[in-house]
């Protein structure tokens, strides 16, 4: 985030610098407000219905675009090929994940 930027514009930002996304705020579903060593970490997801290949990656901070099962990414964890963020994190995930699918 920028400094003085507040969380969901930030992630908004984020989302349509790295993926060509413009969610509304409404569309914005609040996940988390995670703790790091010397910062905050937000965490919002979005519900959609877009392709993987309706995304406009920014290549410099993006590789791909993939929907997966928690047993899936978690394997990609496992291979290296997704950055590990820890199990508390995903954990929070797929807790939410459930959540949603429910409601």
């Amino acid at each position: 985030a920028v400094s003085g930027e507040e969380p969901l514009a930030a992630a908004r930002r984020e989302l349509r610098e790295e993926l060509g996304y413009a969610a509304s705020e409404e569309e914005m579903l609040f996940v988390a407000r995670l703790r790091r060593s010397n910062s905050y970490c937000y965490v919002y997801a979005v519900k959609t219905n877009r392709m993987e290949n309706e995304f406009s990656l920014q290549k410099e901070e993006v590789s791909a675009v993939r929907w997966c099962s928690p047993q899936r990414l978690m394997q990609m964890v496992a291979e290296g090929s997704m950055y590990n963020y820890g199990d508390a994190y995903y954990r929070m995930l797929f807790d939410f994940q459930k959540d949603i699918l429910r409601a």
